[in-house]
Parts: structure tokens; C-alpha cells; sequence
């Protein structure tokens, strides 16, 4: 559903409500003649996951994924594993079989290798192979920040993160999320509507 459409309906809820302070109920059945919903089926899920950079809802579907998101802060959308790691000549430096290499390029702009990120952090982190940028806190004795950080940004537990482990990562941590996103969103469990006022921020 197009942005504008998205506007125009909560743009009538909304009236003259400055704070915006409706309840989901009217804005769900305000949603419903123009066949969209707030709800989120098993269907819609598998969509949100197929989000990939650069485009205008993956932001939206990240967010969703951080219910502890500041907005006081801005934030970038990063690729976990660096975008620089994903050249064919590096990856077959690397030794990556000739098999995965073009599977590689078509996951690594995938909603599962990307993160929000403050933006100062972010340009810390530039071009960081992830198994270095992690390692001050995996090699802590104490793993709070850790455990923190893997809670925060849906890291999947694994004994390395190298990019030969890229593919696991991937499929693992898009299981992760699949599971946030069924926790943070109105998921039912019946074929359903993607939430067009989700997928799309109004602005």
C-alpha cells in the first residue's frame, strides 16, 4: 500500500488530535475498508523479513525489531558483516567456496545482516569485520555487555563469527528475528494483510 493512502487514512483519524493520542482500535477500523490491518500473519512476517538496505521500510521493520529504540538518538541502518567483506576477490581470498560466493552477495543487504546503530557509532564501526568489532566483549571476563548486546541487536550464540560462518549467522538470526517480530508486532496466526501503517512511516 502506497505511503500516501497510509496518510490519508490515519490523516482522518487523527483529525484535529494534535498528540495524536487515539486509540488503536479506531485506527484499526479505520484501516479496514481500505483492506489493511494492524495485525500481522505468519505470511506478513516472511515479508517483513525479506526487508533489504536502502529500502524506505526496512528502517520501520528494524524498529520494530528494538522496542527499547531511543528516539533522541539517530540511528543508522549497518550491515552487521561489513558490506567492504563481500567482494568477490575478498571473499575468495578468504577461501569462501566458489558455491557461496554469489549466495553471499545476494543475503549480505538482507534484513538479517543489518542493525540499527547510533549514527557516531556506526562511523566507528565503518568498514569493521564483525568478529573484531565484537571481540572486546565476547573476550570479557564478565559477559553482561555481552549478553546485553546480543539481546539488543538479535546476535545469535555461536562459537565464531568469522565471515566463513556467514551463511549460519544469516539463517540463524533471521529465525531470531522472526521470533522478536512475532513478539513485538500484533502477530496472529492466520493469513492476513501486511500492516501497511508498520511497513511504512508516516511523515
Amino acid at each position: 500500500m502506497r505511503m500516501s493512502k497510509t496518510f490519508w487514512v490515519l490523516k482522518n483519524v487523527w483529525g484535529s488530535d494534535s498528540t495524536f493520542n487515539i486509540a488503536l482500535d479506531a485506527i484499526e477500523k479505520a484501516l479496514v475498508p481500505h483492506q489493511m490491518s494492524l495485525q500481522f500473519s505468519h505470511d506478513d512476517i516472511e515479508v517483513l523479513l525479506n526487508a533489504e538496505y536502502s529500502k524506505r521500510d526496512t528502517f520501520s521493520v528494524l524498529a520494530a525489531a528494538y522496542p527499547s529504540l531511543n528516539a533522541q538518538f539517530k540511528f543508522h541502518v549497518d550491515h552487521i558483516f561489513p558490506r567492504s567483506g563481500f567482494y568477490k576477490t575478498k571473499l575468495r581470498q578468504l577461501g569462501v567456496p566458489t558455491e557461496l560466493i554469489d549466495k553471499y552477495q545476494d543475503m549480505f543487504n538482507q534484513l538479517p545482516n543489518l542493525q540499527l546503530l547510533e549514527g557516531v557509532v556506526n562511523q566507528v564501526k565503518t568498514d569493521t569485520e564483525f568478529d573484531v568489532w565484537i571481540r572486546p566483549l565476547r573476550e570479557t571476563p564478565d559477559k553482561t555487555a555481552w549478553n546485553q548486546y546480543r539481546t539488543l541487536h538479535v546476535i545469535p550464540e555461536m562459537e565464531s563469527y568469522s565471515l566463513h560462518n556467514f551463511e549460519v549467522f544469516f539463517n540463524n538470526r533471521r529465525a531470531d528475528l522472526r521470533a522478536r517480530l512475532k513478539r513485538e508486532l500484533s502477530f496472529v496466526p492466520q493469513e492476513g494483510t501486511i500492516a501497511a501503517a508498520t511497513m511504512e512511516p508516516v511523515a
